[in-house]
């Protein structure tokens, strides 16, 4: 997995085809769960045009990156993320 690695163009055509890319930039979808902005594998080099189109229309292009081996991989280090600090219940007083 590459962490905080810009998604331009170049990079995004440059990519191994078959890899899992997500964008670092997260929302909450419709069941309260964290969720890239932008996520998919990346196809071949014919298909990088639309691809590319894709990533901007989810104005995930110029922003942090992770790329993963597959969707696993990446539902697993989902999985991993804490809850925003404004989330979180306050630590206890003692």
């Amino acid at each position: 997995m590459n962490f905080s690695k810009k998604l331009s163009k170049k990079y995004a055509f440059s990519l191994k085809e078959g890899v899992y890319i997500a964008s670092g930039c997260l929302k909450m979808d419709e069941h309260g769960q964290m969720k890239s902005i932008f996520e998919g594998y990346v196809p071949n080099i014919a298909e990088r045009e639309l691809f590319w189109m894709k990533i901007k229309e989810a104005r995930a292009d110029q922003r942090n990156c992770c790329i993963f081996d597959n969707k696993e991989e990446y539902v697993i280090f989902l999985s991993t993320i804490q809850e925003p600090k404004s989330k979180r219940k306050p630590p206890l007083k003692k």
